[in-house]
């Protein structure tokens, strides 16, 4: 079973940091806000609400994105790619491959 979304909107992004199989989106990943609040590891954490994160750990077979990937914010980027983009063998968002 692969998770697929239909819609992720205000601040529901997609943050990796663990091996993951194929995720598809089948529209946009829009950030609303600033940094919001994460359960990390027992710990809160702020991280920044990038559209699509790639942290050390990742690893997997294809993210597909029919739509964009959106950070509303204009202080934070759309993409934080902290591992390289080839740690996921395909990453297309829109028409566009990405790595």
């Amino acid at each position: 079973m692969r998770p697929t979304y239909r819609r992720l909107v205000h601040t529901h992004d997609i943050q990796l940091s663990k091996p993951c199989g194929t995720i598809t989106v089948d529209e946009n990943i829009v950030t609303e806000d600033s940094p919001g609040y994460s359960l990390v590891w027992c710990k809160v954490d702020h991280p920044e609400a990038h559209g699509l994160s790639l942290k050390p750990g990742t690893e997997g077979k294809s993210i597909k994105v029919t739509g964009q990937v959106i950070a509303r914010n204009q202080a934070i980027s759309d993409f934080d790619f902290v591992a390289p983009a080839s740690v996921i063998r395909r990453i297309g968002v829109g028409r566009k491959q990405i790595g």
